[in-house]
């Protein structure tokens, strides 16, 4: 596990446990976090642009990385300036195939910004109240009942019909797919979303968007390791590193949803069954 640490702006609006002001606030709270042993500082929605500067400075300062969401005083393209090294949700605007998108994607290159969408919970988030999560997410049987009632059911939007929702996530993935083309690291992530499915449904919604299958696969391994500056340790199969794998029953290669096949997984070079850890987490194998 690695860690980022939380900071947000002061006020009642403010979440988590540290807030920061000034820059002096932010600074102290970033080597705060460093002596506590973490790796990253997470960015969020109530700070100020001078004190987000401060904090991803410092932090830098320390050998850390800054991640987050961007500040509701900042632009993507101003938060990334003020040291953001990677940014949560993909909330880019417009069409990035367009001339002004391609501008984008020319200053996420240069800043070398490496965003984690969470297009999976974007999906379930966003999808119409109609529509059965059921067809996004064939796994409703296999999830606990506490998560099914009081979390699951209640995703979706009464207002959105099928179709814009189906629309909107289109543009989304053509978006993601024009950052990839463009050389921008994409990671996969979930903001939880159905726990453990919601990484497969972000593996397979990179394919849908036009990565290879292999490409999709690496954003979720060897891409991945190398934003968090643990690609000597994970992320890869080699001789050296740790024996963390997957043993599945199909080939991903041949269709990406093979990766929710997993018979075996092994940590640190033990082998588990993969439905025995399902039922020992309360999931349904």
């Amino acid at each position: 596990m690695l860690f980022a640490g939380l900071v947000d702006g002061p006020g009642p609006q403010g979440f988590g446990e540290f807030s920061a002001a000034t820059p002096d606030e932010g600074r102290a709270i970033a080597r705060r976090y460093h002596q506590m042993g973490f790796e990253m500082i997470k960015i969020y929605l109530a700070l100020a642009p001078d004190v987000t500067a401060a904090i991803c400075d410092e932090a830098h300062k320390q050998g850390m990385t800054c991640t987050g969401h961007v500040p509701t005083s900042m632009d993507l393209h101003a938060a990334i300036d003020s040291g953001m090294d990677q940014i949560a949700h993909f909330p880019v605007r417009g069409d990035l195939t367009s001339d002004s998108g391609k501008k984008q994607l020319a200053h996420f290159v240069a800043k070398k910004t490496i965003f984690d969408p969470t297009a999976s919970w974007g999906e379930i988030g966003g999808k119409s109240a109609q529509e059965p999560m059921q067809n996004i997410q064939p796994v409703m049987q296999h999830l606990p009942a506490p998560l099914l009632q009081n979390r699951v059911a209640g995703l979706g939007q009464a207002q959105v019909d099928t179709a814009t929702a189906h629309a909107r996530l289109a543009r989304t993935l053509a978006n993601l797919k024009a950052a990839h083309d463009a050389g921008v690291p994409l990671i996969t992530g979930t903001d939880e979303g159905i726990p453990a499915f919601s990484v497969y449904r972000e593996i397979e919604l990179y394919a849908n968007a036009g990565f290879t299958n292999m490409e999709a696969l690496q954003a979720a391994t060897s891409v991945s390791a190398t934003a968090m500056r643990v690609a000597n340790d994970v992320g890869t199969i080699e001789k050296g590193k740790r024996a963390d794998l997957l043993v599945l029953d199909a080939n991903p290669l041949e269709n990406i949803s093979n990766i929710r096949t997993v018979r075996f997984v092994m940590k640190d070079g033990k082998m588990f069954e993969s439905a025995a850890l399902w039922t020992a987490a309360g999931f349904k194998p």
